[in-house]
């Protein structure tokens, strides 16, 4: 994807996001909140390149839905270089193929809150040397029952 200039809030976020530091990033839809954390995330992780076979991910990006996770995914291999990998969790596909992905190798993980937590559970996704945690659209999370203390005492 050929990105030409930055809306605003890609312009305001992404010094802070490259540069690793916490934010909190809200606007409407349609504003390019996706783009505005998932082009410095793989701008960083592009930077720091590793192609050993079995990687951990070095970013989860938990979306409270399956297609919102599809979504996200499809917008990170539009901007992403072809060395980078991306695997995809949620419900209702196929553990098998998650797993297989996960084993390969993963720099980008994207996946709703259950799916990711079952992978994590079963010492399937190790999270040891993840630097970015994305947790988009946190406010559904939150209303769907996301607990995030429960959650991170799993990471």
């Amino acid at each position: 994807r050929s990105v030409e200039y930055l809306f605003p809030v890609q312009y305001q976020s992404y010094n802070e996001i490259i540069s690793g530091k916490d934010c909190i990033v809200q606007a409407r839809t349609g504003t390019g909140k996706t783009l505005a954390y998932s082009l410095p995330i793989v701008e960083r992780l592009q930077n720091e390149m590793s192609n050993v076979w079995g990687r951990y991910p070095r970013c989860l990006v938990l979306e409270p839905t399956r297609e919102l996770a599809n979504q996200v995914t499809n917008d990170f291999l539009s901007v992403k270089s072809r060395l980078l990998s991306i695997t995809t969790l949620y419900g209702g596909k196929e553990y098998s193929k998650q797993e297989l992905s996960l084993k390969k190798g993963s720099d980008i993980v994207v996946g709703t809150p259950g799916r990711t937590k079952d992978f994590i559970i079963r010492k399937q996704l190790i999270l040891q040397q993840c630097q970015i945690i994305v947790l988009d659209e946190v406010d559904r999370m939150l209303d769907m029952g996301f607990q995030v203390k429960l959650f991170s005492s799993y990471i």
